[in-house]
């Protein structure tokens, strides 16, 4: 209910999401989701702290939010 709250999707939504039953999910609502949980949600890079496969060694951990709402600006 916190994220519905954070990220202005259906909280229905979110567990269809989480339980992989939303197929068809527009790109704005995981967008929405990226934005509200930042970091701990790893679109297109790890949010952890060791080198892995989502980030090579060397890279520079990517700020989340900020990606998340230049895309959110072109959707508007």
């Amino acid at each position: 209910m916190q994220l519905e709250g954070l990220s202005e999707v259906d909280q229905s939504m979110i567990s269809r999401i989480e339980n992989a039953r939303a197929p068809n999910a527009a790109l704005y609502k995981v967008v929405l989701l990226g934005s509200a949980l930042g970091n701990a949600f790893p679109l297109g890079s790890c949010p952890h702290d060791h080198v892995c496969s989502w980030r090579p060694p060397g890279s520079p951990r990517p700020v989340m939010p900020t990606a998340l709402s230049r895309l959110l600006d072109h959707l508007d």
